[in-house]
This record gives structure tokens, C-alpha cells and sequence, in this order.
């Protein structure tokens, strides 16, 4: 499962998901806020207690990036829906 971690408290964050959204034509994308306890349970098996709210994270089923690495890889994964 491809999922962007992202601050539910934020604005701007929210704004992003209505973006990845537009240009996920295939839906392959989920998305859960940073306070969820998704969220935490999957960043916990990533070895993160205390994720950034201020950081970008996207785990694309195994492996977590975050920051511009994140970014990246899922523009990478929404074109190869």
C-alpha cells in the first residue's frame, strides 16, 4: 500500500492531498494524517516515535522516504499507477 503521511492539521498539507488527488488518476495513493493512529503504528515499525510534523513521509508498501526523496518517489509511483 502507497500512503502519504501528512500533517491533518495543517492547511497547506491538506492542500497537497487535494493535489495528489487531482493527478492520481488511477488512485494508488492513500493518505493518513500524521495523528492517526495508522500513522504512528506504521512510522513506530519504521523506527520514527516522534515524526515531523513539518516533514513530508510516503511509504510505497515497504520503504519510507521523506522530505524531497518522498516528493520524488511518489510522483515516480503516481506516474507508473
Amino acid at each position: 500500500m502507497k500512503i502519504v503521511l501528512f500533517d491533518g492539521e495543517c492547511g497547506i498539507c491538506s492542500q497537497s492531498v487535494e493535489f495528489i488527488l487531482a493527478i492520481d488518476k488511477k488512485r494508488v495513493i492513500y493518505f493518513t494524517p500524521l495523528q492517526s493512529a495508522i500513522a504512528k503504528e506504521k512510522l513506530a515499525q519504521k523506527g520514527i516515535v516522534a515524526p515531523d510534523p513539518n516533514t513530508f513521509y510516503y511509504i510505497d508498501g515497504q520503504n519510507l522516504y521523506s522530505k524531497s526523496t518522498g516528493i520524488l518517489r511518489l510522483l515516480k509511483d503516481i506516474g507508473n499507477g
